[in-house]
């Protein structure tokens, strides 16, 4: 049942892609309206990506013990990581920081480009 449910979320996600390509391909020549509403929900995808982010580092303990639990994790590895919370949950934001809001590059970026 395992290697069928791998198969059915790689084609899942194949056909994702697929969809959204398709999707891309019949937008090009509207990419002022998607730029528009890129620019108008852009705001709402980075708060939910930072409250994802919040609700992870609330609930570090609980998800490394379901790691565990399911057997992706070792059980030895579950009091390092439940330390290493805080230092984890700050490297994630460093990466969102960097790569999701382009820090510290568009701070430096200048106007009217």
């Amino acid at each position: 049942m395992r290697p069928l449910l791998r198969f059915a979320l790689v084609l899942a996600a194949l056909i994702v892609a697929a969809m959204v390509g398709a999707i891309g391909l019949e937008l090009a020549g509207r990419t002022a309206g998607v730029q528009a509403f890129m620019d108008i929900v852009r705001p709402w995808l980075i708060g939910a990506q930072f409250a994802g982010t919040a609700w992870l580092w609330l609930r570090w303990q609980a998800f490394v013990r379901w790691l565990a639990r399911t057997g992706r994790l070792p059980e030895s590895a579950v009091p390092p990581l439940v330390q290493a919370r805080h230092r984890i949950v700050a490297f994630v934001l460093l990466i969102q920081l960097t790569v999701v809001l382009g820090l510290p590059f568009s701070v430096m970026d200048k106007p009217g480009r």
